[in-house]
């Protein structure tokens, strides 16, 4: 008989995603003799709820970054993290309580921090002893809603997050670090001869450096006004922009490439070749969330980081820039001094850097954790 495990996430931000789906896949070719359900933790709960929660927080991130930050900021407040949490559990807390009920699950996985406290609760109502395991999905700096709960058992992808949960109360016995999750396929790198027949196949000249303009799946602030320099600078290079779900982002690059005939820019959506444009590109300008920090890196590019939402992704900046593995630089002018100076310039020193620092895919380690969980208690 099957083993089921339930993966509980959210719709605000790619990366606790992309986590839960790889694993899933992991355990999909690794072991077929157990049976994973990804769940979205709002389920059929107030549309209107859901709606405020996920757009609010891909707005917040584009066009209003000083009030995510705010709220972040709040939420380093043990008591307004422990009101938020209520909050939310009160729109979540009956649909997951009926899915554990009616699946049963041997293991449940979570993937988001405000999941925790329904989960728990559901845990509670139905009298139900099931091992629980919470992924937190920040690499360096974490807000402390992830760590309300002293008991439960954390995977971290960092030393700097099991002591700063130590710190919190969390006993070291519950915290387990293993490298980050990431998609198995940007750690095959492709031939040159891959990447022309990738660039041919995008109708991208072979002769041309290209510059891959990298957010999450709702687009980043001020790409208009860097998009908008890069236009001005008359590079000699291709400009690729992915905007994910950012409609609005989308319609404003169409109106920049046609003010400026001579730029080659080619836009996109929402993308699932994500490794196939970071591989054909020479340098790629990235809001700093955390699965583009090791997915660019990973590929063995160059980041060029201009803006991070304080103070959840500045340790991974300070990762990237500590380390020599690329540049930080919010003024969007200076910043196309950088590209140029990139695209003519040696790059040896930064892949030395980036070579001497390990960068492990921890999807099979964490995986494997999960599988032998609770087996032996």
């Amino acid at each position: 008989m099957k083993e089921k495990y339930l993966f509980f996430y959210f719709k605000t931000g790619w990366w606790h995603i992309s986590a839960a789906k790889a694993v899933e896949r992991y355990f999909g070719k690794k072991h077929p003799d157990t049976e994973i359900l990804l769940v979205d933790g709002f389920g059929w709960s107030s549309p209107i709820v859901k709606s405020i929660v996920e757009w609010g927080y891909a707005n917040a991130q584009s066009y209003a970054q000083w009030a995510y930050e705010f709220l972040y900021l709040l939420n380093k407040n043990y008591f307004i993290a422990r009101l938020n949490q209520f909050l939310l559990s009160y729109f979540t807390k009956s649909y997951i309580t009926k899915t554990i009920k009616q699946e049963q699950p041997d293991k449940i996985i979570i993937f988001h921090f405000f999941l925790v406290q329904p989960v728990l609760a559901a845990l509670n109502k139905l009298w139900l002893d099931i091992p629980v395991i919470t992924v937190v999905t920040d690499p360096f700096t974490a807000t402390r809603t992830w760590f309300m709960e002293k008991s439960m058992h954390y995977v971290v992808y960092s030393e700097r997050i099991r002591l700063y949960a130590m710190s919190l109360g969390i006993q070291e016995k519950n915290i387990v670090v293993c490298p980050p999750i990431i998609h198995e396929k940007f750690s095959l790198l492709p031939s040159e001869q891959e990447k022309n027949t990738i660039k041919q196949s995008l109708d991208l000249s072979l002769d041309k450096k290209i510059i891959l303009l990298l957010g999450s799946w709702d687009g980043f602030p001020k790409w208009i006004a860097t998009l908008t320099r890069i236009a001005r600078y008359h590079l000699d290079a291709h400009v690729l922009i992915v905007c994910g779900r950012n409609k609005r982002l989308a319609t404003q690059a169409q109106k920049i490439k046609d003010s400026y005939p001579h730029l080659s820019l080619h836009i996109y959506g929402f993308v699932d070749n994500v490794d196939a444009l970071i591989n054909i590109s020479d340098i790629v300008l990235t809001k700093w969330w955390p699965a583009a920090l090791f997915e660019i890196l990973l590929c063995k590019k160059i980041p060029l980081i201009n803006t991070y939402m304080w103070e959840q992704e500045k340790w991974n900046v300070q990762f990237v820039v500590d380390n020599g593995m690329g540049i930080y630089e919010p003024n969007t002018k200076k910043l196309v001094h950088h590209i140029k100076v990139l695209l003519d310039g040696d790059l040896s020193t930064y892949h030395t850097n980036r070579d001497a620092v390990p960068l492990k895919i921890g999807t099979q380690e964490i995986a494997e954790h999960i599988k032998e969980y609770g087996e032996n208690s």
